[in-house]
């Protein structure tokens, strides 16, 4: 997929402001990652966090810098990561939300990022210096596996839309995409009508499902429309009625 490079604005670390320790503990608490942490633990990271504000099209994080110094956590908002070869082809590897981690590979080994990460709507992080998050884990070293489970979920992630773009043809990749989201965040729920289902929330555009799965939205929107059914667009949440249906579009079964 090529895509139009657009200005951007790379936003300088400086441009942080602190938000109250009840906050960040409240933002922390919620997210999977922290979940199962010690009050005390929580309570320390709180400490050591900073709020930035991206407005849609800055960048956090840009490729093959080498100023991997911060581990950033979303608040709210969505970005996109992305990686640029040689030649300028752009591939969208994922797309960030609420709870999800930026430079967390590099939070490790210290080298370059190997991605850009972009605000695709208005975003707010938390931001924790390397060295803060570093000495946390050597205290507390049994929390490291979180951070390595996380970095091995997105890794397969990346490895199966790399996959799926180049091996599957564009029902199975948009199957694939819609999969990999419900296993993420999907909910399992009946409608108001006792039908079972599967809820997505305030699922991505069709554009942005096109561009996750190397399509085009028009392409997307026929999709939809002939699953229409079973897989239904509600309110920008999406509702699937056939989970195991879609798993078997997407190779899974």
């Amino acid at each position: 997929m090529l895509t139009q490079t657009l200005p951007v604005t790379v936003l300088s670390f400086p441009a942080v402001r602190p938000v109250s320790g009840a906050s960040i503990y409240d933002s922390l608490r919620s997210m999977d990652l922290f979940s199962q942490w010690p009050d005390a633990d929580v309570l320390k990271l709180s400490s050591m966090g900073r709020e930035r504000r991206l407005d849609k099209g800055d960048v956090l994080i840009r490729q093959d810098e080498s100023n991997g110094r911060h581990l950033f956590l979303v608040m709210t908002g969505e970005a996109t990561v992305t990686w640029e070869d040689a030649q300028g082809v752009e591939l969208l590897l994922a797309t960030l939300g609420t709870g999800d981690m930026a430079g967390e590979m590099e939070l490790f080994d210290g080298g370059p990022h190997c991605a850009t990460v972009r605000a695709a709507t208005a975003v707010r992080v938390l931001a924790f210096h390397r060295e803060d998050i570093l000495r946390v884990l050597k205290e507390k070293p049994e929390h490291a596996m979180g951070f390595l489970g996380e970095i091995s979920r997105r890794l397969r992630q990346s490895n199966r839309r790399i996959t799926g773009i180049c091996n599957h043809k564009t029902p199975r990749r948009v199957a694939s995409i819609l999969v990999s989201m419900l296993d993420e965040r999907g909910v399992r729920m009946k409608d108001s009508d006792g039908r079972r289902c599967v809820l997505l929330r305030q699922r991505p555009t069709q554009r942005r499902i096109a561009e996750l799965a190397g399509t085009t939205r028009e392409t997307v929107s026929r999709l939809f429309t002939r699953w229409e059914g079973w897989c239904e667009d509600r309110n920008n949440d999406l509702m699937i009625y056939e989970e195991a249906k879609l798993r078997r579009m997407a190779g899974e079964e």
